[in-house]
């Protein structure tokens, strides 16, 4: 079973959690607001992203750091792509 970060614990980080398990994934771990800025988050196979906009850029840099792939389903985040694919590149994740 692959491991599954979630970002964001809303109505849709929810929902993923509980499709996770029949799709072949194990939630380790569910990062609200105030686990987002203290704490460690738990390594997983791929982090899955529905929180805010202007959070993505700083979620993904601080996953980049870990090599952790990620899917953004947050919206309104586009004026801040060309970073967020910047620091996906360089740190190789994001390909195959």
């Amino acid at each position: 079973m692959s491991t599954l970060l979630l970002i964001g614990h809303g109505r849709m980080g929810r929902l993923v959690e509980s499709l996770a398990p029949e799709q072949g994934f194990d939630v380790v771990g569910a990062i609200d607001s105030r686990a987002a800025v203290s704490g460690d988050w738990p390594a997983a196979d791929v982090a899955i992203d529905f929180s805010v906009a202007n959070s993505v850029p700083a979620t993904v840099a601080r996953l980049a750091r870990q090599r952790m792939p990620i899917v953004i389903g947050t919206t309104g985040w586009q004026p801040h792509e060309a970073a967020v694919r910047s620091t996906a590149a360089t740190a190789g994740i994001g390909r195959r």
